[in-house]
């Protein structure tokens, strides 16, 4: 049972999966990743039993054991590029020898038998769909997951099909995001899916590196992607996501447009001087709505600092103010492109302000409104 691999490939597998494995596990086997080589394949997996991540390279022999993923990564990282040999150790069941010249790193590892591999999905709805579409919608949409445990429903992004479309939505309560793609073939018949944060997470930066499609099948209760030479099979939340296409305004009877980049870096300046020293002392910011200049955008604290700044552009109805969060309400408008001119819409001060650009249609941002 000994195994060789170069050693660059073997820690770019690595890097891939590790970050699966939890930190405050309690089950020895889940702190490790799987590693079985056959036929010139070398296959490392890493689970945390709702989330399990699985690469492939090239590796000549044979080998089948489960290592400490923080040991394995911190061995690999230790030696040279070039080629490695890992074999067992004599008379010390379960251990394995990294060789590479005159260095050695010596590890001891669990049966690969004891690894709880999640199981294939049964009759899954399956479609293929562009990597980079699958991108933007987890790129615009995850900052508006929440993190609170109670409402676990909404620790994730939902993916649905809906009037042709394929769509992807996150919220917290107190902003939205929806951002939407052409719907794959195949991908009618999909179940309603909440993918964990976590997935969402490991999904964005896998699909940083990759451009071609993603093969994704879908069951009542658990989602793979296939991205390349690895493939995330992941638990879906168990949960209802509220109905958000109702929290979504139609235009208000006020519309500021405005290039995104002036308003971003409007939004930011208020933003550093209330939170400067790093502590949260106030959330809230104003944005005053004009028909002469465009909007003002500005806000204090309990400690007298206080901080404005003017936005040029056009307003269409009538002349109003109302309070966002300053960091969502900044959130929200750098989902859009650099070059984009952002439309921001409101009824009155109590309602949902709607955020949009006609350069980005597939984009959607409500932010909850804060009483000022």
């Amino acid at each position: 049972m000994t195994m060789e691999i170069d050693r660059d490939a073997l820690l770019g597998a690595l890097r891939e999966v590790v970050t699966v494995v939890s930190g405050r596990t309690t089950i020895p086997i889940l702190a490790n990743v799987l590693m079985e080589c056959a036929e010139g394949r070398l296959s490392i997996t890493a689970t945390d039993l709702d989330l399990q991540a699985t690469t492939t390279v090239e590796a000549a022999g044979e080998l089948s054991i489960t290592l400490p993923s923080d040991k394995v990564l911190a061995a690999v990282q230790s030696l040279r590029p070039g080629r490695i040999a890992l074999e067992p150790v004599a008379n010390r069941p379960g251990s394995i020898r990294m060789k590479q010249g005159r260095g050695q790193r010596t590890l001891a590892g669990l049966p690969a038998t004891d690894f709880p591999l999640r199981a294939a999905l049964v009759r899954p709805t399956a479609f293929t769909m562009s990597g980079s579409a699958l991108a933007r919608m987890l790129d615009t949409t995850h900052a508006a997951q929440s993190t609170e445990e109670t409402r676990f429903y909404l620790n994730g992004v939902l993916f649905h099909a809906f009037e042709g479309e394929l769509h992807a939505a996150a919220t917290d309560g107190h902003r939205l995001i929806r951002c939407k793609a052409d719907l794959p073939d195949g991908a009618v018949t999909m179940p309603d899916s909440i993918v964990g944060s976590k997935a969402v997470k490991l999904l964005r930066t896998l699909l940083g590196k990759h451009d071609g499609p993603v093969h994704v099948e879908v069951a009542a209760r658990a989602i793979t992607f296939a991205i390349g030479r690895t493939v995330i099979n992941a638990s879906l939340i168990d949960g209802q996501f509220p109905d958000y296409r109702r929290v979504i305004p139609q235009p208000g009877a006020s519309m500021l447009k405005a290039p995104r980049a002036d308003l971003v870096e409007g939004a930011a300046g208020v933003i550093a001087v209330i939170m400067g020293d790093g502590k949260e002392k106030t959330r809230r910011i104003r944005v005053d709505l004009k028909a002469a200049t465009g909007c003002e955008m500005s806000a204090d604290d309990v400690t007298g600092a206080s901080a404005s700044e003017l936005v040029a552009g056009s307003l269409t109805g009538r002349e109003q103010a109302f309070g966002v969060n300053g960091k969502y309400f900044a959130a929200a408008l750098g989902i859009f492109a650099e070059a984009a001119e952002i439309e921001i819409s409101i009824d009155d001060p109590a309602a949902p302000v709607r955020i949009t650009a006609a350069s980005d249609p597939d984009l959607i941002a409500v932010v909850m409104p804060m009483r000022i």
